[in-house]
């Protein structure tokens, strides 16, 4: 996987209306896969802090799926329509 990644270094930008991502290196590549039998297999880059921004809000909802329904989280959050 992360092999089939490298492939693609340089093809995106990195976003520069955010501050903490307009610092990132656009040349590092990391990936780390942890198993339910708690095994950890990591790749590249993976040791190297960065700036999770937007993506920590897909790791957030995951977290509340696991936790209640999707109504559930309609009802706690409210309407935004």
């Amino acid at each position: 996987m992360h092999t089939r990644a490298q492939t693609r270094l340089g093809q995106g930008r990195v976003a520069s209306y955010i501050p903490a991502l307009a610092q990132q290196d656009p040349e590092r590549l990391g990936i780390a896969v942890y198993t339910n039998a708690g095994e950890l297999y990591t790749a590249g880059d993976a040791g190297t802090p960065f700036s999770i921004q937007s993506i920590a809000k897909v790791l957030l909802l995951t977290l509340a799926l696991r936790t209640m329904t999707i109504c559930g989280m309609y009802d706690a959050a409210g309407d935004f329509a």
